[in-house]
């Protein structure tokens, strides 16, 4: 596995890598290689995408197809209704492709008055212990199901778990929230666990730290990858001065002046425009001055004192969408963790990008190794459900 470059916007190239990091299971890189050359903007990103992933569904290749499809709803906004429709056939075929993995399980979690989908991952044997896996910003679980593959094999029992703002709780009216303890909580307490480890993916990072302060029955948690602040994150990627101008508006309460900022860059860039629209969905904001404030709430600098567990940091040295500095940010925070490990991946061994895309396999090991350190705990789990039922 390597990290290719393929398409000249910086976020549709990672956005690719984020599937070829799977490798043959996830996507056929010469078919993949081929759509990008006629990829130029948000609608031929949808066209080539949608059309590779239909024929990978009638020749029946199930995991290609539903991460193609994953592929092809990404940079639609939520409006449309082609959004909702590559969806479910993402859904579907991510159904096919595990018909017959009979290590999986689903249930639906009670939350707030609705529900919250959760994945179960049963290894042959004996559990080492509990791993409970969810990711960040927009994302869905299934994404992460040949990860969690990969730890299962590793003796772990692995549950994830769709929380606010991702997959189908924002499609049953769950919008994002800083406040990462209470779907977190439901999970321990549906599945009635009193020791786990909590490994949050992307913005994640910042999420299961959050729930880690608040929930004792995390005994360990691990940052993958490291992120300190939600408007420090979101505006990574602007030109120097107008991102210190935004701040400092933002900072002020210039309402005014920070939507007429943000709503003149969005006619200059499509996939400012994107972002913030993407973005005002899934928090449930109205302006974009309200979307920052809700992701301003995502401020480790608030809750990093209170941790007390054994902490794993990971990082990208040229993570392109977090900020310079945030591993440092953090560990200082961190200053009643029970222990600190840090682990800066390098362009050399191929861990450079951000959730180490390109060598996913780097971050898996340094994970298990890592728990390799402890006298981890018995795995059972009174309330895990046998059900072997398919999500739809």
């Amino acid at each position: 596995m390597a990290f290719h470059q393929l398409i000249d916007e910086p976020q549709m190239n990672f956005s690719v890598n984020r599937i070829l990091t799977y490798g043959e299971n996830a996507a056929d890189i010469n078919e993949v290689r081929d759509i990008c050359e006629k990829i130029h903007d948000f609608d031929t990103w949808y066209n080539e995408w949608i059309i590779l992933a239909a024929k990978a569904e009638r020749e029946k290749r199930y995991f290609h197809a539903a991460f193609y499809y994953r592929m092809a709803e990404f940079f639609l906004t939520d409006d449309k209704e082609e959004k909702l429709s590559s969806y479910v056939k993402c859904k579907e075929n991510f159904s096919r492709a595990i018909g017959r993995d009979h290590s999986v399980a689903f249930k639906d979690v009670p939350f707030m008055g609705g529900s919250i989908p959760a994945m179960i991952l049963s290894p042959n044997g004996i559990s080492r212990a509990i791993i409970l896996i969810h990711g960040g910003y927009d994302s869905y679980m299934e994404e992460f199901y040949l990860t969690a593959k990969r730890m299962v094999e590793l003796g772990y029992t692995v549950i994830m778990f769709e929380g606010p703002g991702q997959g189908a709780a924002l499609k049953n009216g769950f919008k994002f929230t800083y406040k990462w303890e209470e779907p977190v909580s439901a999970v321990l307490d549906f599945f009635d666990m009193e020791a786990v480890t909590l490994i949050g993916i992307s913005w994640g990072g910042y999420l299961a730290q959050r729930a880690a302060a608040f929930d004792a029955r995390i005994k360990r948690v691990v940052s993958y990858d490291v992120f300190y602040n939600g408007m420090d994150f979101i505006t990574n990627a602007m030109p120097k001065g107008g991102k210190l101008f935004l701040k400092a508006m933002f900072r002020l309460g210039a309402k005014t002046a920070v939507n007429r900022l943000v709503r003149w860059a969005r006619k200059k860039k499509p996939l400012a425009d994107w972002g913030i629209s993407h973005g005002m969905y899934i928090t449930g904001t109205d302006t974009p001055y309200d979307f920052f404030k809700a992701l301003s709430k995502h401020d480790f600098g608030a809750i990093g004192g209170r941790v007390t567990q054994d902490v794993l940091l990971l990082a990208g040295e040229r993570d392109h969408l977090v900020p310079a500095g945030t591993l440092q940010k953090m560990k200082k925070k961190l200053r009643n963790a029970k222990s600190i490990t840090t682990r800066v991946f390098t362009a050399e061994e191929g861990g450079e990008q951000h959730c180490q895309v390109g060598n996913i396999e780097l971050a898996v090991n340094e994970i298990h190794n890592w728990m390799n350190s402890f006298s981890l705990e018995h795995a059972a789990m009174p309330g895990l459900p046998v059900d072997h039922r398919r999500s739809s």
